[in-house]
């Protein structure tokens, strides 16, 4: 997708001319690869080696509660 076509999308989802075109042009460095670094913040601080975020969600997912609903 381009940066003209995403900030179509954002339009058409009610965000102003000027944010649309904003946010959009913030993905295509991203896109390209450009924020696609590590550092070693997360051991420096921790300790322990970072991981992915699923790893992370998968390790604690049986400290999550259901909230019921009523639909």
């Amino acid at each position: 997708m381009s940066t003209a076509e995403l900030a179509q999308r954002h339009r058409q989802h009610g965000m102003s001319d000027h944010l649309a075109q904003m946010l959009s042009s913030l993905d295509t460095p991203i896109k390209f690869g450009q924020e696609n670094r590590t550092n070693d913040v997360v051991l420096s601080i921790t300790g322990a080696a970072p991981r992915k975020f699923i790893e992370f969600m998968e390790s604690v997912k049986d400290l999550w509660i259901p909230i019921a609903t009523d639909t």
